[in-house]
């Protein structure tokens, strides 16, 4: 069942505002750090951006939920009312009690400045202009954020209202409604809500993974003179000891929420994560359990309902399982020739749908990951099991415990320290405790996908495990380049076997705490092109009592300041004189082509530099 129920905002019980960042800069990168005054469960950033261009954060915390405004255009301050006429003191009672109710006062209308602010050359980074705490009285645990058509973002029923599914700690699930664009007063604003918490039941047990999509409803007999009629609706998912589903239809005219259906699906063995098939037309669910299999669950059953459909639950046996990709069992000790017992399944941590839903990418317990080809796309004599390709994290337990296993060699005491080995002491000294294999691992994918100006999509893929992070800021030049796949035309896509492959991203210092989930900011307009598509995103991180943003130094001047950095180096870009440190400041961009690296490679074939032998000055 769908029941109405307005959140509290009360003044008294909402959390302190946020203070002011730590700003650590490193390696062409600034990192943002927000101390929170409670407990962070979760995070995500809404991918349409709010009517003055800022983008809307949510997190999910002890206390409820929170959102935050970050950028953009500011509220312009608001104006003093006009001075009381004469005898405005008096007071005047009117006995109302035979009219008809009042009708509410429109909602005030928020004007913002015509600019966004002056960002600081030495720190440039953009602020949280508005912040919104909602108290629900019980903790997040999750929170889902609507999986959009390419064509949301130019939608009106969409440009003026979140849609955020969350998940509490007494096993209620919940569809909020929050406006898009910042309120002037955000307490007062979150009382006039009124109807938008929608809550729906899913079981008694915890609920592990929620997941929300938006999809074409499934009546087709109404016609586009119905101005009542619902286009879409709004597919939700919960899992816990069962597969939940709910459709929302949504109103034509106006984004008004419709009852709505529920289904219950059973399931074998306790689910820990899911999502769906990031297609525009599809409703497929990848769900991973502790089995370490990974289901697809296919519910287009239910696209198809009767008009006169009045039951709250559909029977379980509507939908269907496409297909289950299992786990490579874990290897025997070493040298021991046979296993100990029975074989088990290595645990999956996190699966992910990828190259816009052709593939499956999986992360393992033990370091490993791996891609299921689900097209069959890769011309390959494996089993349907068994991973197109596949490899182990740098980090991973397994490989520490083989390295300790081998013989150490004597080594001098004056070895000399290269470069690499000095960066790799210096990573250390900002890390958190080394995972043992005794200790649980933990990790997750995020991935976020875009299109380029020519309007190809490009997927950037970031995996955490333990404390390390990993990127692959191009999926589709990675696929290729590690298959040896080609496109509709039989050849190859030019460039992939200079993509950018799987790389250890740099130690965010995480104070001793443990990530919660990790998101990418989508970039700005002015970097898609291919140099910018090859080079990590954006970041935000959420900790325990933390949230890190990181940024790049050439992205992080804002939408303002990424366009004046454009049209000055086009307009110096022929008198500016060719250097090294102009070509290294490319290189880290991405945006140094290949005469540039013929440079670079020319400069250190000519850099004969005498060595200095013993103390010769």
């Amino acid at each position: 069942m769908l029941h109405h129920m307005a959140p509290r905002y009360d003044r008294d019980e909402a959390s302190p505002s946020l203070s002011e960042p730590k700003v650590t800069k490193r390696e062409r990168k600034i990192q943002l750090t927000y101390d929170l005054p409670h407990r962070i469960r979760c995070a995500a950033i809404y991918p349409i951006s709010a009517p003055n261009g800022s983008t809307v954060i949510l997190y999910g915390h002890d206390r409820g939920l929170r959102v935050l405004w970050r950028g953009g255009r500011r509220i312009k301050a608001a104006s003093r009312p006009p001075p009381p006429a004469n005898n405005a003191n008096d007071v005047i009672m009117i006995d109302d009690s035979d009219d008809e109710p009042a009708a509410p006062p429109p909602a005030p209308t928020v004007e913002f400045e015509n600019d966004e602010e002056e960002l600081d050359e030495e720190t440039p980074y953009q602020s949280i202009v508005q912040e919104m705490d909602i108290v629900l009285g019980s903790p997040v645990l999750h929170l889902a954020i609507p999986s959009l058509p390419p064509d949301a973002k130019q939608r009106l029923e969409l440009k003026d209202t979140i849609v955020v599914t969350i998940c509490t700690s007494n096993g209620e699930v919940s569809l909020l409604k929050i406006p898009l664009a910042p309120p002037r007063d955000s307490q007062e604003s979150g009382r006039t809500l009124g109807d938008r918490r929608f809550r729906m039941q899913a079981g008694k047990a915890l609920v592990r993974g929620l997941a929300m999509k938006l999809v074409p409803h499934g009546s087709e007999t109404t016609s586009s003179s119905s101005r009542n009629a619902p286009s879409e609706e709004l597919l939700i998912a919960a899992v816990s000891d069962a597969l939940f589903l709910w459709r929302v239809p949504i109103q034509y005219e106006r984004f008004k929420l419709s009852r709505a259906t529920q289904q219950t699906v059973p399931l074998l063995h306790r689910a820990v994560s899911l999502s769906f098939l990031p297609s525009a037309s599809s409703t497929k669910l990848l769900l991973t359990d502790v089995s370490g299999t990974a289901r697809i669950y296919d519910p287009s059953a239910l696209v198809n309902l009767p008009e006169r459909f009045t039951e709250a639950i559909l029977p379980s046996d509507i939908g269907t399982w496409v297909f289950a990709y299992h786990a490579p069992y874990h290897s025997s000790p070493s040298g021991s020739g046979t296993a100990i017992g029975p074989l088990a399944r290595k645990k999956l941590l996190a699966t992910a749908w990828v190259l816009e839903g052709r593939a499956i990418f999986a992360l393992l317990e033990d370091g490993q990951w791996g891609i299921w080809d689900s097209s069959g796309a890769t011309q390959s004599t494996k089993k349907i099991n068994d991973f197109a390709v596949d490899g182990y994290l740098t980090t991973a337990p397994t490989a520490e415990l083989q390295n300790t296993l081998q013989p150490r060699k004597a080594l001098s005491k004056l070895n000399p320290m290269t470069p690499n080995t000095r960066k790799l002491k210096s990573e250390a000294l900002f890390t958190g405790p080394t995972a043992t294999p005794g200790n649980v691992a933990r990790g997750g994918i995020a991935v976020s996908s875009t299109n380029t100006a020519n309007g190809q999509a490009v997927e950037s893929v970031v995996l955490w495990f333990n404390g390390d992070l990993y990127t692959i800021p191009n999926m589709q030049l990675f696929w290729q380049r590690s298959t040896n796949a080609t496109n509709a035309a039989g050849t190859g896509t030019l460039g992939n076997s200079h993509a950018p492959g799987l790389t250890h991203m740099p130690s965010i210092p995480m104070l001793n705490e443990s990530i919660t989930s990790i998101s990418q900011f989508l970039p700005s307009s002015a970097s898609n092109s291919l140099g910018q598509m090859n080079t990590t995103r954006d970041l935000l991180l959420s900790a325990e009592h933390r949230f890190i943003i990181q940024q790049s130094t050439a992205t992080s001047a804002g939408k303002q300041g990424v366009g004046r950095q454009l049209f000055a180096s086009q307009a110096n870009a022929a008198a500016a004189p060719v250097t090294k440190e102009r070509d290294r400041k490319l290189l880290g961009t991405g945006d140094l082509d290949l005469n540039g690296v013929d440079r670079m490679l020319d400069s250190m074939a000519r850099d004969d530099r005498p060595r200095k032998v013993g103390f010769a000055a």
